[in-house]
């Protein structure tokens, strides 16, 4: 998953000692709150998210050791963001042993998706670690339609006009070369060389450039950044016209502005064109065509026949043919489509997702390591 070469090795060493040492600096604080709570009656979850947590559970276990007394340890889970590479390309970092002996400390480890999943499971393997089946599980997430569709849409103030036949391409692409919006820009240049009549009435609009990222402090996410304006102002200079910019860009935007764009009657297509990434999609208009790469975490989710139409974005003619496939979509078709994609989304909401985390992990931490929890609302958790 990660785009760039590991660090050298001097600087290896000291990566994972900040990377350890803010994990027990976590862990300490967790343990004090849990144990605070605890002695009040209470019956603290302790849910973990993403790689920056990935050893938080083994130091909590050291830190209640060293307190001497009962080793009291609240249920504790791990929900990972990110995609989980092939055991293979795992196994290959460093410190892989240690990273995943820390994970198996969690009562559980989830993942938004199968592929994920199995990818962990044989990177356990792989190690030579063995694992209880429960332990390890998929646990899909995401948006709450019914929360975006109560929001007022409202367009961004300078959101460029086109004429009255004219249509948008929108790209939710932060400056991360996983998110790749390299490969979204090359294929649209691609389509505006081989349909020359779409120019001046197709825009690309790109949200999230932000030149003031915080990653730019990182030689390497700079360098990627050159590379993108490199490639919008080659297609703006060569497709350009007076009064018509082929590739628009936007910064970060509230909710309200986003679902303004995706609302626009000129919005005919939104589309994800990650390399290795997950998603979450919220509320979105009926009358657009969502096109998701293969490569995404939720191409399993609402990909398919009937819902987003999937592409392969390392494909540059895949990549150019769902572009112009999903202009071509009959309105009717697309609403059957985000029909579907709704229905689906509102069996994995983000309070289904964080209940299903918390029972889950409660239930883990009892029949795994006989945790005495005792029912409780789960508000109260």
């Amino acid at each position: 998953y990660m785009p760039f070469e590991m660090p050298s090795k001097p600087n290896r060493r000291t990566w994972w000692d900040g990377y350890n040492g803010v994990s027990e600096m976590m862990a300490e604080e967790t343990m004090r709150v849990a144990v605070r709570e605890h002695n009040a009656g209470r019956n603290p979850v302790v849910l973990a998210h993403d790689y920056h947590m990935f050893r938080l559970a083994r130091f909590m276990k050291e830190e209640a050791e060293d307190g001497g007394g009962e080793a009291y340890v609240p249920p504790v889970g791990l929900f990972i963001h990110t995609p989980w590479s092939a055991a293979d390309k795992f196994v290959k970092c460093p410190f892989a042993k240690k990273i995943v002996e820390g994970m198996l400390q969690f009562d559980l480890i989830a993942f938004h998706a199968q592929v994920f999943e199995k990818n962990f499971r044989a990177t356990v393997d792989a190690l030579g670690f063995r694992t209880e089946e429960a332990r390890i599980k998929t646990v899909p997430a995401a948006l709450d339609p019914k929360y975006f569709h109560a929001l007022r849409p409202q367009p961004p103030a300078k959101f460029d006009s086109l004429p009255a036949d004219g249509m948008r391409i929108v790209a939710v692409e932060r400056i991360e070369p996983v998110k790749g919006a390299d490969k979204c820009l090359a294929a649209f240049k691609v389509l505006l060389t081989r349909r020359s009549d779409l120019m001046g009435h197709l825009q690309l609009v790109l949200v999230g450039y932000d030149d003031e990222d915080s990653r730019l402090q990182v030689s390497a996410y700079r360098e990627y950044f050159r590379k993108i304006k490199g490639l919008i102002d080659e297609i703006n200079e060569r497709f350009g016209q007076p009064g018509y910019l082929p590739v628009k860009t936007v910064g970060h935007l509230s909710q309200q502005e986003l679902m303004g764009i995706y609302h626009h009657p000129t919005t005919r297509v939104v589309i994800v064109s990650s390399t290795a990434d997950g998603m979450n999609m919220g509320d979105a208009p009926p009358w657009y065509m969502p096109l998701l790469s293969e490569h995404a975490g939720a191409a399993a989710m609402i990909g398919g026949h009937g819902k987003a139409r999937l592409f392969n974005p390392l494909l540059l003619d895949d990549h150019v043919n769902a572009m112009l496939a999903g202009l071509e979509v009959p309105r009717e078709e697309a609403h059957a489509c985000m029909r579907a994609i709704r229905a689906n989304m509102e069996e994995y909401t983000s309070r289904h997702w964080a209940d299903g985390l918390i029972e889950v992990t409660c239930r883990n931490a009892q029949e795994l390591r006989g945790y005495a929890h005792s029912d409780v609302d789960q508000d109260e958790s």
